[in-house]
């Protein structure tokens, strides 16, 4: 069991470099909270979203995916987390400014569109600090 361990983690140094500098775990937990944030918000604001709710449930469900195929050994889980965060990003914070133009005043939904932005943020830099180290 202990050879098995170490030669797993042989493995996962080459896949993506000594383990000190994964950051999946961050990632993955970020994934999670953003999955939750909008599973949880999605019925109260469906009808002010610019996409159909099948997309919104579609997306949802590659943040679950993707937070469970993180892990250290497979390095285009990588690359994958470093994509869907970029593209998060792009897309929270283009329907927050939207949002913005549209209802001048404050308005709940571009907040959590801001929190949505600055939770994938956060999951960017993480998977690009993984990312980089291979």
């Amino acid at each position: 069991m202990q050879q098995e361990n170490e030669q797993l983690i042989k493995q996962a140094e080459k896949e993506i470099g000594p383990l000190i500098h994964y950051y999946g775990d961050y990632v993955r937990r970020l994934f999670l909270a953003g999955a939750f944030i909008w599973v949880a918000i999605l019925p109260f604001v469906h009808s002010l979203i610019p996409v159909p709710m099948f997309l919104s449930v579609l997306g949802i469900l590659i943040l679950v995916i993707a937070a469970g195929l993180t892990n250290p050994m497979q390095y285009f889980t990588v690359v994958l987390n470093v994509i869907i965060s970029l593209i998060a990003i792009v897309a929270f914070e283009w329907y927050a400014l939207n949002l913005r133009a549209a209802f001048p005043g404050d308005h709940f939904l571009f907040w959590v569109y801001e929190l949505l932005t600055l939770n994938f943020v956060f999951a960017l830099y993480f998977s690009v600090k993984t990312l980089r180290k291979k």
